[in-house]
């Protein structure tokens, strides 16, 4: 989704904001009263609109990776992961053996943000996290990303990257997603259930 793409925020999503944008605008040295009659402008949720797109626009690209490069899954796993020096764990290994099938060619920009970078600064649930990067224009990965991501080649990166798919299910039935742990090379997956909930300092990739 380009930025330009954004639809504008709901009332409801606009009242998340208020209070965090209030404190800044007092932090800055406006008043109480001054920061409410800002919030009450008329249009303002348009105007709130157009400052994310920019900071969209602004907002550099991780890292690129070209999926849809492999014949199989099988492929991808042992030529991208297994061959980079990656260690899978078992439920990892079980949700990635599920794959059915690869994606069409495509090139595909991340987005790298912590949970709190995204305006969640006290954490976040799977659902209200998914739902806040969907309302900035973000979208979620493709199913094989995390293993593309293994060939990421920058070494002094020792991060713990989680990646934003679609459910992908174990063999008990429930929902993960797989993260990217640099410092130790491995990919595990982790309950990505949508009450589940995620600290402010947890990094995530999406695309657009």
């Amino acid at each position: 989704m380009a930025a330009s793409e954004i639809r504008p925020l709901s009332s409801t999503q606009i009242r998340e904001f208020e209070g965090k944008i209030a404190a800044a605008l007092i932090e800055s040295g406006t008043t109480y009263k001054q920061a409410k009659v800002i919030l009450k402008q008329p249009r303002f949720n348009d105007r709130f609109s157009d400052f994310l797109k920019q900071l969209l626009a602004d907002n550099p690209v991780w890292e690129s990776i070209q999926i849809g490069t492999f014949c199989s899954i099988e492929d991808l796993r042992r030529e991208a992961v297994i061959d980079a020096g990656f260690s899978i764990g078992d439920i990892a290994e079980t949700v990635i053996l599920k794959m059915i099938g690869v994606s069409e060619l495509a090139d595909v920009s991340l987005f790298l943000h912590s949970v709190g970078e995204l305006g969640l600064v006290e954490g976040a649930t799977t659902k209200s996290l998914y739902e806040r990067a969907m309302c900035l224009g973000y979208r979620l990965c493709p199913k094989e990303t995390a293993l593309h991501m293994c060939r990421i080649s920058d070494v002094d990166f020792k991060e713990d990257v989680r990646v934003a798919t679609e459910p992908l299910i174990d063999s008990d039935g429930d929902p993960e997603i797989l993260m990217v742990e640099y410092g130790i090379k491995h990919i595990g997956a982790y309950n990505a259930r949508p009450g589940c909930f995620w600290s402010p300092k947890d990094l995530w990739v999406f695309t657009r």
